[in-house]
């Protein structure tokens, strides 16, 4: 990152309707907005980002959609180191779209105008297309004050804590509009070999993490259903 690109960064949110000092914001929320629902994250690196945003801000200026991007290059580089919270890596931008049929269109349209450019994959959130920089999740549009994840409201009024985590980006009482513009889900096999099975992550950064695994050892003759396990830790990038 040049100090260049800084400033015209800089030049341009400043354009933007307001800023918390992290993050600025299209506009301010209004009574057509919603309070949960679907939104978007468009990721890129602190060297795509420009690319990105004048790609796709003409999209989002058109339809008066509200949207984040971080306030400098400096808060994109440390939110995609992952040191802070590894879930927001690659999360360079936010749309929060008005109902889950402007999520749809919206993302079809940034998938089309992103494509080529390269971008972090973002940790649990679901990825629209394979290769796409466009992900999304059905979450909470306000944090709690306290910054933590705070909660969403099931269809009979529950409140279910707005998870970051594997396999949650879409709750299991709701149906995923996207699944059928969504890459086929292919069989997990874990996160490092088809014969490690990770159970649980030790460290998590934007470059990689360690995890600890069970092995499957399949004796000769046997039938690779029936498994032994031996546990440790690996490290992958």
């Amino acid at each position: 990152m040049t100090r260049r690109s800084a400033l015209l960064w800089r030049r341009q949110v400043r354009e933007f309707a307001l800023s918390d000092g992290s993050w600025a914001y299209s506009r301010l929320f209004g009574k057509r907005d919603l309070a949960q629902g679907f939104k978007l994250h468009v990721s890129a690196t602190i060297l795509s980002a420009g690319e990105v945003f004048a790609r796709v801000q003409p999209i989002l200026r058109e339809v008066d959609a509200i949207y984040k991007v971080p306030s400098d290059l400096e808060f994109l580089r440390s939110l995609n180191s992952g040191l802070a919270d590894f879930s927001q890596i690659g999360k360079f931008l936010t749309v929060y779209p008005r109902s889950t049929a402007e999520a749809l269109r919206l993302a079809r349209m940034l998938h089309d105008a992103t494509r080529g450019l390269p971008g972090p994959r973002i940790p649990f959130d679901a990825r629209y297309r394979k290769g796409s920089s466009v992900y999304y999740r059905y979450g909470t549009f306000f944090p709690s004050p306290d910054g933590s994840p705070g909660f969403i409201r099931g269809p009979g009024g529950q409140r279910y804590r707005d998870k970051r985590a594997p396999s949650q980006a879409v709750p299991r009482w709701l149906d995923d509009p996207f699944q059928t513009s969504r890459e086929k889900k292919r069989r997990w096999r874990g996160l490092i070999t088809h014969e490690l099975l990770a159970f649980k992550a030790k460290t998590q950064r934007g470059k990689g993490g360690v995890y600890g695994y069970f092995r499957l050892i399949y004796p000769v003759g046997e039938n690779r259903g029936v498994a032994r396990r031996r546990s440790g830790s690996a490290g992958v990038a």
